[in-house]
C-alpha cells in the first residue's frame, strides 16, 4: 500500500493518503458489520454480544491483517464469530451471513460511484483542498468496496465466496474444501505474488466499474 503514494507529496499525501485510509477503514467496518447484522436477523446473537454489530472500525481491525495491508497492499479485518448452531434456516442462514459482506460493499460501490460523478460537477484539481479531500473519499469509497469484494468473493478458505460455496453445494465434505481448508492461505498469497488477482481486479474495474462510472456520467451529463 505504501507504494500507491510515493507520487504524492506535500498536501496532496494528506489528501490522498488520509482518503484512502478512512475509506479502508470504513469499507471493512461496513463489511463486518453486515455479516453481524445479518447472523443476528438469522438468530445468532454471538457478534453482538462480542460487540461486532457494529459501524467502529476499531472493533474489526486485526493487528496482523493491518500490519499486511501496510507492507503488502492486501490486509484482512477479524471475522465475524457465529454460530451456526443458533441459525434459523441452517445453510440458507449461512449463505446470507456469507453474501452479506460482499453485497453490502457492493452496494456502497453504486451509492458512492454515483456521489462521486456528481462531485465531479463541481469539484476539480484547483478546487480547495477540502473538496479536493471529498472527492478523492467518494472516488475510494467507490474503488475500496469494489476491489474487496472482488477479493472476497474468490471461493478460497477463509473469504466468504468459500462460506458461500459450501453453503450451497450438497456436498460440502470434498476433496476441494479438504484442500482450500488446509492451503486456502497458501493460495490467496500465490495469487497476489503472481499478480493474478491484480489482473483480475484490472479486469473488473475496466469491464464494470468504469463503464458503471461512464453510465453515471451519462445521466448526469458530466
Amino acid at each position: 500500500m505504501i507504494s500507491i503514494f510515493q507520487n504524492f507529496q506535500g498536501i496532496d499525501l494528506l489528501i490522498y493518503g488520509g482518503a484512502f485510509i478512512l475509506a479502508l477503514l470504513f469499507s471493512f467496518a461496513i463489511h463486518e458489520w453486515a455479516h453481524a447484522y445479518v447472523a443476528y436477523k438469522e438468530g445468532d446473537s454471538t457478534a453482538k454480544a462480542l460487540g461486532r454489530l457494529s459501524i467502529n472500525p476499531l472493533v474489526h481491525l486485526d493487528l496482523f491483517g493491518s500490519i499486511f495491508l501496510v507492507l503488502f497492499g492486501f490486509g484482512w479485518a477479524k471475522p465475524v464469530p457465529v454460530n451456526t448452531f443458533n441459525f434459523r434456516s441452517g445453510r440458507k442462514s449461512e449463505f446470507k451471513v456469507g453474501i452479506a459482506g460482499i453485497g453490502v460493499n457492493l452496494l456502497m460501490t453504486l451509492i458512492f460511484g454515483f456521489l462521486y460523478v456528481l462531485s465531479c460537477t463541481f469539484i476539480g484539481p484547483d478546487s480547495v483542498p477540502i473538496l479536493q479531500f471529498v472527492s478523492a473519499l467518494l472516488l475510494y469509497l467507490t474503488t475500496v468496496p469494489f476491489i474487496l469484494a472482488i477479493f472476497n468473493i474468490l471461493p478460497i478458505f477463509p473469504l466468504d465466496g468459500y462460506n458461500v460455496l459450501k453453503a450451497v453445494v450438497r456436498n460440502p465434505n470434498n476433496a476441494f474444501f479438504n484442500f482450500m481448508e488446509h492451503y486456502g492461505m497458501w493460495v490467496m498469497l500465490i495469487l497476489f505474488i503472481t499478480g493474478a488477482f491484480s489482473f483480475v481486479v484490472n479486469a473488473m474495474v475496466i469491464n464494470v466499474l468504469n463503464p458503471l462510472l461512464g453510465l453515471y456520467g451519462l445521466i448526469l451529463g458530466v
